[in-house]
């Protein structure tokens, strides 16, 4: 029973890794996109948080259910993708940004560089 909840400790940890990573990122380039009214930020963080939760639990799906890396990499476009629109959407909506488009495609592709570079460092140490 320890070893399951250890188990299951280290998964929420891991799990939760690309969304903290996400939050702080999006969070700084927003502030320079000038984006710095703390109810934005928390806007943000919570659009986030939604987008996020659903794309990473999509992308767990695919990979248990077809064990296949490139069905991992093209749920990853497709989703990025719906992600952009739909942020950009709630962005238009939520908070006071003239262009919605753009701040949804720079937070999502700084966001995912970073969460990819992160990962390239973990993978390439162990």
């Amino acid at each position: 029973m320890l070893y399951f909840l250890g188990i299951l400790l280290i998964s929420l940890i891991v799990g939760m890794l690309p969304l903290l990573v996400t939050i702080v990122v999006e969070a700084i380039v927003a502030y320079f996109c000038k984006i710095r009214s703390w109810k934005d930020q928390r806007r943000i963080v919570l659009i986030n948080v939604a987008t996020n939760t659903f794309i990473n639990a999509i992308l767990l799906f695919t990979h248990f259910v077809f064990a296949i890396y490139i069905i991992d990499f093209l749920v990853i476009i497709v989703f990025e993708v719906l992600v952009v629109i739909v942020e950009a959407k709630l962005f238009k909506l939520l908070i006071n940004t003239p262009k919605p488009l753009k701040l949804s495609i720079i937070l999502n592709s700084i966001s995912c560089i970073v969460g990819d570079l992160i990962y390239l460092l973990l993978i390439l140490n162990f």
